[in-house]
Formats: structure tokens, C-alpha cells, sequence
């Protein structure tokens, strides 16, 4: 050879300078490698299929603006089973609200306290009001809510297909 010419070791690239045959396979590996991972970091990064739930539940039944803890069961997109909860609360004006059963500092448990009229968390003793809205503690923001509707008897939440049991310790 004349040394004109691309070297051997090297591979040309269009319009511009030549690359070696090793930079060449690793862009190519890392491109194979990458193109293997993106479904695994498109499912990392998309939120969860929100899912609805028809809780056996006649709203007529709950007393006003006392929380109820409901149990039940789902089905997630792929098939598999969940289980949840959520916290109903009937308004004297008949409207209903369903609390997410997670703190929103750290997603542990809360509970009702009656002599208190107020939420508090297992876990940093945070408190809600009946609204949902922090009375004190750790948290920055009210209780989370699922989308509910009333059709007739029937309650329907909706829940994140991804839905957990909350924590029961920090």
C-alpha cells in the first residue's frame, strides 16, 4: 500500500474521517445492547395502567364523614392479581372520596383515630385531617385520592396497576 488509502486497520466513515474497526464494533455492540434494553427502560419509565375496580360496596351504606377501610381485589393489564385498599369517606353532601391507603412521605400505613378525627401514619405519627389535607408532620402534601364514581349501589375506584400494600414501619 501506498499509505493513501484508509488504513487497514480502519473502516471509513461517510463524509468524514475514518474510524478503526474496534470503535466500529463498539458502536455497533452498544447500539445491539441498547436496542435489547429499551423495552426494559420504556417499562421503567411509563407510569402504571390506571385499572378500575367495582368495589362491592353500596354507598348508601357509609355513615357521612366517617372513613371506612375497604379491601379488594384486581386484575393488573398482564393478568396477574392484585390486592388493595383504599379509604372511603361519604360527604354530607353524598359526594364520595377514596384515599390512596399510603402516606405520601414514605408510603407507610395510617389509620383512622376517632377520638381525634384525624389520619395518622404508622410510621412518623405524621396526621391528616378528614379532607385528606396535613394537620402535621413530615409530609408536603395531602393524601393521595383514587378516581371514584358511583353508578347506582356500585362504587368504582380507580387504582394504578402497580398499587401496594403500604408499609408498616420506617
Amino acid at each position: 500500500m501506498d499509505g493513501t488509502g484508509p488504513q487497514r486497520d480502519s473502516v471509513a466513515a461517510i463524509g468524514g474521517p475514518p474510524i478503526s474497526r474496534r470503535r466500529a464494533l463498539a458502536v455497533i455492540g452498544g447500539s445491539v445492547v441498547t436496542a435489547g434494553a429499551a423495552p426494559l427502560l420504556f417499562a421503567a419509565c411509563t407510569p402504571p395502567v390506571p385499572v378500575d375496580v367495582t368495589v362491592g360496596l353500596d354507598p348508601a351504606t357509609l355513615a357521612v364523614d366517617e372513613p371506612s377501610v375497604i379491601e379488594f381485589d384486581f386484575i393488573r393489564p398482564d393478568g396477574s392479581t392484585g390486592a388493595g385498599s383504599a379509604w372511603l369517606v361519604r360527604g354530607s353532601d353524598g359526594s364520595l372520596v377514596a384515599y390512596d391507603p399510603r402516606c405520601p412521605h414514605q408510603g407507610c400505613l395510617y389509620d383512622w383515630e376517632d377520638g381525634d378525627d384525624r389520619f395518622v401514619c404508622v410510621c412518623h405519627e405524621a396526621a391528616f385531617d378528614l379532607d385528606g389535607g396535613v394537620l402535621f408532620g413530615p409530609p408536603r402534601r395531602p393524601l393521595d385520592r383514587f378516581p371514584v364514581v358511583v353508578y347506582g349501589a356500585e362504587i368504582v375506584l380507580t387504582v394504578p396497576s402497580d398499587l401496594r400494600a403500604p408499609r408498616t414501619e420506617a
